[in-house]
């Protein structure tokens, strides 16, 4: 090769063009960049945009059916045939109970109850819905701004009664 480029034959080096390889561009990059020749530019970069994975969510009974499998094969195993992370398999596994016991009572969900954020108070949750359901009745618009401003008052309202809430520190930002 080096001695067609040197004696000028661009025919023989048409036909041994490097192939373009992909390559990750940072460390958690979720874009690909195609390294390689170009028909018309010789030596540049062509990006292709590729979308971050998607995640996908698994029902209830999918989980249990991949911990009835993964019981009898192992964690990995039934990850690359489920093509499911091994570390999910095995928080499944930790939580079988709760989702045995979840599958029972409703199994079209894929998520366990209790995650989220915990309300600071039950009295200003209940209050706000209260004001929230009354305004969006009434034909006035319901802002962010004044869902905040209400819950702000409310919390003032309800550290005035109770002063073991004072040290809870809450303000609504939205």
């Amino acid at each position: 090769m080096v001695d067609d480029i040197a004696t000028g034959n661009s025919e023989a080096t048409a036909s041994r063009k490097r192939k373009p390889m992909p390559i990750k561009s940072g460390r958690n990059s979720n874009s690909n960049m195609m390294i390689g020749n170009d028909d018309d530019n010789c030596g540049t970069e062509s990006v292709v945009a590729q979308k971050g994975r998607k995640l996908k969510q698994y029902v209830l009974e999918e989980k249990l059916d991949i911990i009835d499998y993964a019981k009898i094969i192992g964690n990995r195993a039934a990850g690359r045939e489920f093509n499911v992370a091994e570390s999910s398999i095995r928080e499944w596994r930790k939580n079988e109970q709760r989702l045995r016991s979840m599958f029972e009572t409703t199994p079209e969900r894929s998520r366990l109850d209790g995650g989220g954020r915990r309300p600071v108070s039950e009295d200003l949750e209940k209050s706000l819905l209260q004001y929230v359901t009354s305004k969006s009745d009434s034909e006035t618009a319901l802002t962010w701004h004044d869902i905040k401003e209400k819950a702000n008052a409310l919390w003032k309202d309800i550290c005035d009664r109770n002063p073991e809430y004072n040290d809870r520190g809450f303000t609504a930002n939205m």
